[in-house]
């Protein structure tokens, strides 16, 4: 369906979608990389807020996946 709309990004996070959109030459994005670029954008104040949101929904992100967000996004914090 992307291809047939021309779509000019697709937001997908199942990893075998995500193959076949890469070898499709699709740009994708996945839900945590829809995060980072609604803050970018002044959407959302914090990033860390709304994925502890989705976890605590039951959406699985790899702690290591998490981590790199906040360090995108600019929220890690000194330990």
């Amino acid at each position: 369906m992307a291809e047939e709309l021309g779509g000019d990004l697709l937001l997908v996070d199942d990893l075998a979608a995500r193959k076949q959109a890469i070898a499709r030459n699709l740009s994708i994005i996945g839900t945590v990389g829809t995060v980072l670029l609604a803050k970018q954008k002044g959407f959302i104040p914090t990033v860390q807020e709304v994925l502890d949101a989705l976890i605590k929904q039951g959406k699985r992100i790899s702690p290591k996946l998490y981590q790199e967000a906040l360090t995108i996004a600019g929220e890690t914090q000194a330990l």
